[in-house]
């Protein structure tokens, strides 16, 4: 008989779990785990939300 761990068995918290304990924690962590996000070519449709002012006017 195998002694191979089952892959289905381990679990990892994500890390946005954090967003969800308390309102103060998700003001704090939402800048900070969304600070880069990557987009892959088959985005068809990008929607931003907030205030984002002089960032959102890029230079290239």
């Amino acid at each position: 008989m195998s002694t191979q761990a089952n892959p289905f068995a381990t679990y990892e918290e994500s890390t946005s779990a954090i967003l969800v304990v308390c309102k103060a924690w998700l003001r704090v962590s939402t800048p900070l785990l969304y600070r880069v996000v990557t987009l892959g070519d088959s985005s068809k449709k990008l929607r931003v939300e907030g205030g984002f002012g002089t960032f959102m006017h890029g230079t290239g």
